[in-house]
């Protein structure tokens, strides 16, 4: 994404020191609150690039993914070797969405304050200015947690784990998962991809699941480690397996407009249901074309009044699928078809959009690997020698894999013990090997 250009004031005359004082405070709320690195993951997790400095004024980003170009071992005389081309992956992203500011202060209180000792005008002021500033980065770190949120579930990139609801050794189990998880991250291979670095992923946990995972270290033998972590109530270290793991304020919560808990005058934010997250640094597109807050007096009422736009591009995946999503259960059908339906590319015309799919994702598609996360069935229940093809779409949803779709995959190598399942290529691709612990007859 671009770098957010501090808002420029526009002066008119007739503008006094009160209003210049406002603006001050202003300029300084915003180089303080857009930068906090632990409270803004959009900031931290989204595609920079080091060409753009500044995008005031821009109306669309696009960014490119370069194809990476193989070597062969085939050569004939007359017709060379495979030919290639030098190829790139482009998306283009609008910059048409916006935020809105229009306040207004008020001038006989404005000289209220200013008869009042200094301190008190200046703290008053500088609260309603520090307030709308600080709820521009609340709004822009919502819009893409709820974006990142939508995506993963329209593609099953999904760790079913209930962090809050979990004892200390489910707890130690969870870090383990977690770890596991990345670990697929990491060997990620496709055109545009060939591996990630551990020290660009990074994650974050609700208030709540944070507490979950600290359960962890009390059945740890360090007993110093068990009774910091229940005197200090926080996790050792906020590293799992070398990855830096936050804690943000926003997930596991609603965030409804027209109520003390508002963060947007019209809009509704719910990240309820996720207890967590990961994510490549590298993944994510958000750029912002932000220009100016303008100020002006009214000419009815001689009011200060403070207005601005931030112009900005819903989330995108640049590098799709390096990330995942941390819920207590898998996502069902549903959930997978109303996450789709959030999608700007696909859906231009829905103002609910809450991510944008690149060109080269396909979102209609997944991969069985991303809905099939229970891959041993355990005990299922069959009519004949082996299980048919039924039975085993009957299982699969039933041990916990609720986001697939029944009869758009063929089983082959059946045994009594196992199956090997294929994608239909048209709702999912790839091969998943599934097990069973044990066969049961019907009587």
């Amino acid at each position: 994404m671009g770098a957010i250009k501090i808002p420029e004031a526009f002066f008119i005359k007739g503008n006094n020191p009160t209003e210049n004082a406002i603006l001050s405070v202003l300029e300084a709320q915003v180089r303080g609150e857009l930068t906090s690195e632990k409270s803004t993951m959009f900031m931290r997790g989204t595609c920079s690039a080091s060409q753009i400095g500044e995008m005031a004024g821009v109306a669309i980003a696009i960014y490119r993914a370069t194809v990476r170009v193989l070597w062969g071992s085939t050569w004939d005389w007359k017709q060379g070797t495979k030919r290639q081309k030098g190829d790139v992956y482009t998306t283009k992203l609008e910059i048409n969405k916006y935020l809105t500011i229009d306040f207004e202060i008020p001038e006989f209180d404005i000289e209220r304050f200013m008869k009042a000792p200094k301190d008190i005008a200046v703290q008053i002021v500088s609260n309603w200015t520090a307030s709308f500033m600080r709820n521009l980065g609340e709004n822009l770190e919502l819009i893409f947690l709820n974006g990142i949120q939508d995506y993963a579930i329209a593609k099953s990139l999904v760790l079913p784990l209930d962090l809050i609801n979990m004892n200390a050794e489910q707890a130690k189990e969870a870090y383990y998962k977690i770890w596991a998880r990345n670990n697929k991250l990491i060997k990620l291979v496709n055109y545009i991809t060939v591996g990630t670095n551990r020290e660009d992923l990074m994650g974050a946990t609700g208030i709540d699941s944070n507490l979950g995972l600290s359960k962890a270290f009390t059945v740890l033998n360090y007993s110093q480690i068990s009774a910091d972590t229940l005197a200090y109530g926080r996790r050792y270290t906020s590293l799992i397996a070398g990855m830096e793991f936050w804690e943000s304020f926003y997930l596991e919560q609603e965030f409804i407009h027209d109520t003390e808990k508002a963060m947007h005058l019209e809009k509704d934010y719910s990240l309820l249901n996720t207890h967590g997250f990961v994510v490549n640094r590298y993944m994510w597109g958000m750029p912002i074309s932000f220009t100016k807050i303008r100020q002006k007096l009214d000419n009815d009422t001689d009011n200060i009044k403070i207005i601005g736009k931030c112009l900005f591009a819903l989330p995108s995946a640049i590098r799709p699928n390096l990330m995942y999503l941390i819920r207590p259960t898998m996502p069902t059908v549903e959930e997978i078809k109303e996450a789709r339906a959030k999608d700007f590319l696909t859906n231009p015309k829905n103002e609910n959009a809450t991510y944008q799919s690149t060109l080269y994702d396909d979102i209609n598609k997944l991969n069985l690997e991303d809905v099939i996360y229970y891959k041993d069935l355990g005990k299922i229940t069959i009519t004949g020698d082996n299980p048919t093809s039924d039975e085993l779409d009957t299982a699969i949803i039933n041990v916990g894999n609720v986001g697939f779709n029944p009869k758009k995959a063929t089983y082959t190598d059946i045994t009594t013990t196992s199956a090997t399942m294929t994608g239909d290529n048209k709702e999912y691709y790839g091969t998943v090997k599934i097990t069973f612990s044990k066969l049961k007859k019907k009587n």
